[in-house]
């Protein structure tokens, strides 16, 4: 079998540019909107570009491990896109730093970061789960666990390309239950 490298080819450089454009005019974008508008506009716009991405990419993780906990052998070059997809789960934990960095300024987008909100009397019944701590372990855990994942689905995936047996597809058979249940 013949391996085909596709990431010297003029395609290959010509998305790369065009994708350092578009990540260089949505930065701008952002502090255009954090300029023009203010730190409660910007973090909106963040969180749902954030979650659009990070919920995307966990979810095609999800379907890999579906493909692999039903045995689906027709599923590989599907399979293989959703794996691309998942690309931006390993970056997630960088891509958290505004929303934690919006959390500790206390006036941010969430309104239990608030000042106000240690007199309301809903969010101080709710203050055991809505609170500094437990948001960044939460944070932090989720980004371990779903990183984790992708290292251990998405990489057994990759080395069964050139192995020799069915070992990483059959590691993937077996853990692919628990990475279900947690994603």
């Amino acid at each position: 079998m013949t391996q085909t490298n596709l990431g010297s080819t003029p395609v290959v450089a010509a998305m790369r540019k065009w994708g350092v454009i578009f990540l260089a005019a949505g930065a701008v974008g952002l502090a255009a909107t954090f300029a023009i508008s203010g730190q409660q506009r910007f973090m909106a716009d963040y969180l749902l570009g954030f979650w659009y991405f990070a919920g995307i990419s966990v979810t095609m993780v999800f379907f890999s491990a579906l493909q692999y906990l039903t045995r689906a052998g027709w599923s590989s070059a599907i399979r293989r896109i959703a794996e691309n997809f998942s690309g931006f789960v390993p970056v997630i934990g960088i891509a958290l730093i505004p929303i934690v960095a919006d959390v500790l300024t206390g006036h941010g987008i969430y309104e239990w970061t608030h000042e106000s909100a240690k007199t309301d009397p809903l969010l101080i019944k709710k203050e055991v789960y809505l609170n500094n701590t437990f948001f960044f372990v939460r944070l932090g855990l989720y980004a371990l666990l779903w990183f984790a994942f992708v290292r251990y689905i998405v990489g057994n995936s990759v080395k069964q390309d050139t192995a020799s047996d069915f070992r990483p597809s059959q590691k993937n058979w077996k853990r692919s239950a628990p990475c279900i249940l947690l994603s």
